[in-house]
């Protein structure tokens, strides 16, 4: 999801761009974590962040400032500047899109190659499966889960938002022998698993029932028929070391 770019004798800038092209209601979240994430998927400090908006016509002044207003003080949050971007309405769209350029910066030898990985290192996985999509669905299909679920589910699932970074992951596995780490985004954790061993051109073994699923995403993609393992999961982190003990303590 990142380039590594080396700008001064051992260390790097990484670059990270991406749509948020899905739950309105939670956009301005999204756009700071999802890219943050990729970020720390890296191992990198993030450092700014760069917003191009295209805005539907009709799209007030106030829903725009009640948008930054969301990005601004969660860039805050994580300490990290908002530098530029570009703003306009347009007829291209017919709900808002934004597209967020990230930027960070790492030291030369913290730098993870995916062909270091070796057979028989471990993988461990960050708090549960389908944390973004389950957030996702709970706030924009809340009237359709309504007639189905209690409120106290709903308001569980939507409260899946708060966990949307993988931040405070990325910096607790950097204390330790890191050599890859993926953010869970399209496919879920069967998609993050796939995408890491392909870089690596190996095979792994994972037994699914050691990977942590909530009961409300269950539900909720049972609901609508969905495979809570390929579910959208930003939130949680897959991390491929040889410290597992160590850095399974650390969490």
């Amino acid at each position: 999801d990142c380039s590594v770019v080396k700008v001064v004798p051992k260390e790097c800038i990484v670059l990270s761009s991406d749509p948020i092209t899905g739950s309105s209601s939670q956009l301005g979240e999204l756009a700071v974590h999802i890219t943050l994430n990729d970020l720390a998927a890296s191992g990198a400090t993030p450092i700014g962040l760069m917003l191009t908006l295209l805005l539907p016509e009709g799209y007030t002044e106030k829903e725009l400032k009640s948008l930054m207003r969301t990005i601004s003080e969660l860039a805050k949050d994580y300490n990290v500047q908002i530098i530029g971007g570009h703003t306009e309405v347009t007829d291209a769209v017919t709900k808002p899109i934004i597209t967020v350029t990230g930027v960070g910066k790492i030291h030369e030898d913290k730098v993870m190659l995916s062909k270091k990985i070796k057979p028989g290192m471990a993988i461990i996985m960050t708090k549960w499966a389908g944390i973004e999509g389950t957030s996702i669905i709970a706030h924009e299909g809340e009237n359709q889960l309504a007639s189905y679920y209690n409120t106290d589910l709903i308001e569980a699932a939507k409260s899946f938002s708060d966990y949307l970074s993988v931040v405070k992951d990325s910096e607790v596995a950097m204390k330790h022998n890191v050599y890859a780490m993926h953010d869970i985004t399209e496919g879920g954790i069967y998609g993050a698993l796939w995408e890491i061993g392909a870089k690596a051109n190996l095979g792994m073994i994972v037994d699914q029932s050691l990977i942590p699923i909530r009961q409300e995403t269950i539900e909720i993609c049972e609901y609508f028929d969905l495979n809570p393992y390929k579910l959208i999961g930003s939130g949680s982190m897959v991390i491929v070391t040889d410290e597992s003990e160590a850095m399974i303590k650390s969490f």
